[in-house]
């Protein structure tokens, strides 16, 4: 069962964008709680605090946000707005739950073993990114893990093939393909640029030597 990060917090007024500006120039970022059986809380964060507590804690992780009082909001991270151009944390959304009540989350799945499957020239192909479970906050995990080291062309993985954590569900179908395994395309591709760059260099040399020819045949004459 994971431990629960802190962060700490300050409740605020909500701002324009030019105040949204001047608090990141100051390293922090706006924020909101919200849930169904309360208004949308507006608040501040460090965004450095929030950066170091989701890499220790992980990002499906639940968090207590501490104001400055000693009162807490126990949470999950619903949203994280980023600037891809530089990876700047601006604005975060946080969702508050219990946590002694199940949560749904996407959780996005990772394959292991891929490495081997591209050296038998065997390609993955995943039907869905991110696989919806359930459970408490405490036991959602970051990723998914499937080992694919063994399989071959034509395997599927379906549902029924994966064993979740402990305390987690899903309400996808076990016959449901997750993952498929067909040959490699890629390196079909890389063949056929080679044969084509192969024919080329082949049809530019007897246009050369159809050119030298000509030029032989003007000067006899």
């Amino acid at each position: 069962m994971k431990e629960i990060g802190t962060i700490n917090i300050r409740q605020r007024e909500p701002g324009s964008d030019r105040s949204n500006k001047r608090l990141r120039k100051n390293g922090l970022i706006p924020g909101n709680i919200y849930a169904k059986d309360m208004d949308s809380v507006s608040i501040t964060l460090r965004a450095d605090d929030l950066k170091k507590t989701m890499s220790k804690y992980g990002r499906n992780s639940g968090y207590k946000l501490l104001q400055p009082d000693g009162n807490m909001y126990t949470v999950i991270i619903k949203n994280i707005q980023i600037l891809p151009m530089n990876n700047e944390y601006i604005h975060a959304e946080f969702q508050k739950i219990s946590l002694t009540d199940k949560i749904t989350v996407d959780v996005p799945i990772f394959l292991t073993g891929r490495e081997l499957l591209d050296s038998r020239d065997i390609f993955s192909v995943k039907h869905i990114e991110n696989l919806s479970v359930s459970g408490i906050p405490q036991n959602i995990p970051d990723y998914i893990e499937i080992d694919v080291t063994d399989k071959e062309i034509g395997d599927f993985i379906s549902m029924a093939d994966v064993t979740l954590p402990e305390g987690l569900e899903t309400d996808t179908e076990p016959d449901f393909k997750l993952v498929s395994f067909t040959r490699g395309k890629v390196y079909e591709l890389e063949e056929t640029t080679e044969e084509t760059d192969e024919e080329t260099d082949a049809e530019d040399q007897t246009d050369d030597e159809n050119t030298d020819e000509e030029s032989d045949d003007t000067e006899n004459k």
